[in-house]
């Protein structure tokens, strides 16, 4: 009986580590996530910006 308490003990205890690194993993993740969107945001932006400048630009070349 007392091997088996032992088992079940190590197995939560390597089940609770299990769960931390997990969590950790998952932490890092969604830190990552919100690295790689931010930087997608900023780099669609700066597209956008310049699809504009060449619109405007076409349309000046346009109007003369």
């Amino acid at each position: 009986m007392a091997l088996k308490r032992t088992d079940l003990t190590s197995a939560l205890i390597e089940a609770k580590a299990a769960r931390e690194d997990t969590n950790r993993k998952l932490a890092e993740l969604r830190k990552r996530q919100t690295e790689l969107q931010t930087a997608s945001l900023v780099n669609w932006s700066a597209k956008l910006a310049m699809f504009r400048n060449d619109s405007t630009e076409f349309k000046a070349i346009e109007l003369k």
